[in-house]
C-alpha cells in the first residue's frame, strides 16, 4: 500500500491529530505541574512530590481502568468513552487552576491525569479496531508520530503562554482546549472498521 494513501486516509488523519492533542495534555500535566505549583502557588518541594505522586497514581488507575472498563463494557463504543472523558479532562484542568485549597487542587489534578491517560489508552487501540489490516501497521506508526509531536509541542506552547501572559492560567485553558480538540476529531472516526484498504 503506497505510503501517501495511508497518511491521507481520513481515519489516520483524525487519529493523528487526536493523539497529538491528547499528548499535549499529558505532557503538560506531567512535566509542568510541579513548576506551576512551585512558581505560582508557592508549594513546598515535599508537598509537590506528594501531589505529583497522587496524580501519578491516577495515571496508573487510568491505565488499568481502561483495559478493564472499556474492554469489558464499551466495545465499539470507544468514541462515547473518549467524548465523556475529554469533557471531564477539560473541566478538571480548569478547576486545578481555580482551586484555592491544595486538597481540591490535588483531587482535580488526579482526575485530569486519570481521564487523559484513559483517553490515550483507549485511542491507542483504535487503529486496530477502525483500520483495514493492509494499512494498520503503517497507520499505527503515523498515529504514534502524532503522539510524539504532542510531546514536542507541549513545552513550546507552555513557554509561549507563560511568557505572554505571565501566569499559568492560559496553560490550563490550553490543556482544556487540547482535550476538546481530541474529543472533536474523535467524533468523526467511523464506529466500525473501514472496509476500504486505503
Amino acid at each position: 500500500m503506497p505510503f501517501w494513501k495511508v497518511v491521507t486516509n481520513p481515519v489516520v488523519v483524525l487519529l493523528f491529530i487526536a493523539m497529538c492533542s491528547i499528548n499535549i495534555v499529558l505532557y503538560t500535566i506531567a512535566n509542568w505541574t510541579p513548576t506551576y505549583l512551585a512558581d505560582e502557588r508557592g508549594v513546598s518541594l515535599i508537598m509537590i512530590s506528594i501531589i505529583v505522586a497522587i496524580a501519578g497514581f491516577g495515571s496508573l488507575l487510568g491505565s488499568f481502568g481502561t483495559a478493564y472498563i472499556v474492554g469489558r463494557y464499551f466495545q465499539h463504543r470507544e468514541k462515547r468513552v473518549i467524548f465523556v472523558l475529554a469533557l471531564i479532562t477539560a473541566g478538571s484542568a480548569l478547576l486545578v487552576y481555580q482551586s484555592e485549597s491544595i486538597a481540591m487542587l490535588t483531587f482535580w489534578l488526579f482526575l485530569c491525569y486519570m481521564c487523559s491517560v484513559m483517553i490515550f489508552s483507549t485511542m491507542f487501540t483504535l487503529p486496530l479496531k477502525r483500520l483495514h489490516e493492509s494499512i494498520v501497521g503503517t497507520a499505527t506508526g503515523v498515529v504514534n508520530t502524532g503522539a510524539t509531536l504532542g510531546g514536542v509541542f507541549a513545552p513550546m506552547i507552555v513557554a509561549q503562554l507563560v511568557g505572554t501572559f505571565g501566569n499559568y492560567q492560559a496553560v490550563f485553558v490550553a490543556i482544556a482546549v487540547a482535550a476538546l480538540i481530541t474529543c472533536l476529531f474523535v467524533i468523526f472516526i467511523p464506529n466500525m472498521k473501514t472496509i476500504q484498504k486505503a
